[in-house]
C-alpha cells in the first residue's frame, strides 16, 4: 500500500514539474524581414475573395538552413484580413526561429535561426499564429509540416 501511495505521489510531482503554462499574447510582433509584394502579384490576388473568418495559407514545405539563416517561403495573400507570424520548430518541437508580423500582401523568404541542427534532412513544422490587425490580439493558429534541409558551407 505504501508503494502505491509513493508511486501516486511521484507521478503527481512529475506532472506538476513538467506542466506548461499558457502564454497570453497581445500586441503585434515587428514586421522586420518582410517585403511588399509586387503590384502584379497583388493584382493577381485582387479577384480572389476570402471572408473575414477565413485565412488562405501559402507556405512552401521545404526549409533550407545554411549558417545562421533559414530560407523559406511564407506569403500572406492580399485577400487575408489577418496578420501572421511564422514560428519554425524542429522534429523535437524546439523553436529554431521566427518571423515578425507578416501583414496581408507581404511575404518572408529568410529568417535568422537561433539553434543549429545536424547536417542532413529533418522533419519540422511551421506554426502560423494569426492576429487581428485592428485589436492586435491573437485570433488563431495552425501548423504546417515541413522538411528542413541543413547544408554546411
Amino acid at each position: 500500500m505504501l508503494l502505491i501511495l509513493l508511486l501516486i505521489f511521484l507521478s503527481a510531482v512529475f506532472m506538476f514539474v513538467n506542466r506548461k503554462t499558457a502564454q497570453v499574447m497581445s500586441g503585434l510582433p515587428s514586421s522586420e524581414g518582410t517585403k511588399k509584394m509586387s503590384d502584379e502579384d497583388i493584382k493577381a490576388y485582387a479577384n480572389k475573395k476570402v471572408s473575414a473568418s477565413q485565412v488562405r495559407l501559402e507556405v512552401y514545405p521545404v526549409v533550407t538552413l545554411e549558417s545562421s539563416k533559414a530560407s523559406l517561403y511564407i506569403h500572406n495573400v492580399p485577400s487575408n484580413k489577418v496578420g501572421q507570424q511564422a514560428i519554425l520548430y524542429d522534429e523535437k518541437d524546439q523553436k529554431i526561429g521566427q518571423t515578425g508580423l507578416i501583414k496581408p500582401s507581404y511575404e518572408v523568404d529568410t529568417i535568422t535561426i537561433s539553434s543549429q541542427l545536424a547536417e542532413g534532412n529533418h522533419k519540422g513544422r511551421i506554426q502560423l499564429v494569426f492576429y487581428d490587425l485592428s485589436t492586435e490580439k491573437q485570433v488563431g493558429k495552425t501548423s504546417v509540416a515541413v522538411s528542413i534541409e541543413v547544408k554546411r558551407e
